[in-house]
């Protein structure tokens, strides 16, 4: 099972500290919008960090990315294309990391 796994409808927020799951997915997200860290004009790397097995976030639903990183060693995120919201001037970064796939943000 996920770190986190969440069935619950609304907003689900995750604004720092670091969830690892290491043997399934970190995060599994079903029916909420989810929020990654704070739009506050910044943004941080190393927090939230959201790493798993498999892959780092799991989700369907829509994402708000304004912090952090997402790590998996299959895939850091399911479907890439539901990060609709980050910070402005900010671009997408997809790399590794040991045998982790990465996928954060960082100011152009």
């Amino acid at each position: 099972r996920a770190a986190v796994h969440n069935l619950n409808n609304g907003n689900m927020t995750i604004k720092s500290g670091t969830i690892i799951s290491t043997r399934h997915n970190g995060v599994v997200n079903a029916q909420a919008n989810l929020i990654i860290g704070e739009q506050d004009g910044t943004h941080n790397v190393s927090s939230p960090s959201i790493q798993g097995k498999n892959h780092g976030l799991t989700t369907d639903r829509s994402i708000s990315m304004y912090d952090g990183i997402l790590k998996g060693e299959y895939k850091a995120i399911d479907h890439q294309e539901n990060i609709v919201n980050f910070e402005e001037n900010h671009t997408l970064v997809t790399g590794t990391e040991g045998s982790f796939k990465t996928l954060y943000f960082e100011q152009q």
